[in-house]
């Protein structure tokens, strides 16, 4: 693990949540590392449309 000096935060779930706070903190000066489960997310307002 490389140390850069910067405050690192890790967000545990891609959920909404975890999306809007990943994108909110990526333009201040923090190492941001998301982690989830899965590789991909699922938007479930829009699944009706597939079915």
């Amino acid at each position: 693990m490389r140390s850069t000096g910067r405050p690192r935060i890790v967000i545990v779930g891609a959920g909404f949540g975890g999306l809007w706070a990943a994108k909110a903190l990526r333009k201040s000066d923090v190492d941001v590392e998301l982690i989830d489960r899965h590789n991909f997310h699922t938007f479930f307002p829009l699944l009706y449309q597939v079915a």
